[in-house]
Parts: C-alpha cells; sequence; structure tokens
C-alpha cells in the first residue's frame, strides 16, 4: 500500500520540487475548497441531494448494476468493470 501511494503522489512531489508549488497548493486548496462547498450545499438544500442520489440510482438502474431489492451489486460492478 505504501509504495501504491508513493507512486500516486511521485508527480505532484516532482511538480513541487520543480518550482510548480504555487500551482499544486493552489489546486490542493481549490478541491478542499469545493468539497466542503458542496457539502455545505448538499446539509442545506435536503432536496438537491435527494435529487441527486436518485438521478445515480436511476442512472445505475439502467446500467443493470443493482440487485433485485435495488441495491447497488459490488459484483455486478465487478462485472461491468471487467467487460469495460
Amino acid at each position: 500500500m505504501r509504495r501504491f501511494l508513493a507512486a500516486q503522489f511521485a508527480p505532484v512531489l516532482r511538480a513541487w520540487r520543480n518550482g510548480y508549488e504555487a500551482e499544486v497548493r493552489r489546486a490542493a486548496i481549490a478541491f478542499f475548497l469545493l468539497v466542503f462547498l458542496a457539502f455545505g450545499v448538499c446539509l442545506a438544500v435536503p432536496e438537491l441531494r435527494l435529487g441527486f442520489s436518485a438521478y445515480l440510482q436511476h442512472l445505475f438502474q439502467g446500467m443493470d448494476l443493482t440487485d433485485g431489492a435495488g441495491n447497488l451489486s459490488p459484483l455486478l460492478l465487478l462485472a461491468n468493470n471487467l467487460r469495460a
């Protein structure tokens, strides 16, 4: 797991050391600001969150990734990814 994480962060560290620290910092700050903003909006407007959840459920049902109860099936999702 440590090697996997090191491989994921290697390009970011390389960019940081090559003089792009301001861009990397701005991208990280923007990412977390957008995450917190989306979280806050979903808390403040529950209809938006419910609508988005319904959209995703409809999307997954159209892809035949749900079981009989309407739950997302990990095995069907894995099979779909293997086919892709």
